[in-house]
């Protein structure tokens, strides 16, 4: 054993699970056209390479604190590490209950970015006429996820079938649909000749 590190290989479910969590850490880009319009723009009047940097930055310091906070999670408690690492420590421990309030002011911080494209959609499906910009909009939106919540579904199985079906539909389908509908199209114009 080496640090730590169990000497059990993780089994091909708790893998397939792992993946299917990590990548719905990527969908959440439909953030993104409304952060690149916000970018303030370079010297040269650009926002792509002011965007293009934030997001490198940003990925990439994501990237690297889920890979680290995920080994030293397999690290330390091997294969009977929980989804939710912080869960694996004692309720009295002070510095989980340190990382317990990180956790709950991430979360806080995070829910305006996935709250304000539900209740956009949400109205635009609806066919809303003010585009759920009203204050009843952002009430019942609040109250309908506050519901949920209360609800105590599963949210790490949830997490992870969320993640390999928007992941899938990202990757694989809406691909071949785009290119379907892209190729039932002329992509010039026909000149007379």
């Amino acid at each position: 054993e080496i640090a730590g590190l169990a000497a059990v290989a993780p089994s091909a479910s708790s893998v397939a699970f792992f993946l299917s969590l990590a990548s719905s850490a990527y969908l959440a880009h439909f953030n993104a056209p409304l952060m690149y319009a916000e970018t303030r723009p370079d010297r040269h009047g650009s926002r792509l390479a002011p965007f293009r940097a934030a997001a490198a930055i940003a990925f990439s310091a994501a990237a690297a604190l889920f890979i680290s906070i995920g080994g030293a999670g397999f690290a330390t408690f091997g294969e009977a590490v929980q989804a939710l690492v912080i869960n694996n420590y004692a309720a009295a421990d002070p510095l989980a209950a340190i990382a317990r309030c990180g956790l709950f002011l991430t979360v806080l911080f995070e829910f305006p970015l996935l709250e304000r494209p539900f209740r956009l959609t949400l109205a635009e499906q609806l066919g809303s006429s003010s585009g759920g910009k009203g204050r009843i909009h952002v009430f019942l939106s609040l109250g309908a996820i506050t519901a949920v919540a209360f609800a105590e579904p599963p949210l790490d199985q949830l997490a992870a079938l969320g993640g390999a079906t928007g992941g899938s539909l990202l990757i694989y389908i809406a691909p071949a649909l785009m290119t379907l509908r892209l190729a039932s199209r002329p992509i010039l114009p026909r000149s007379e000749s």
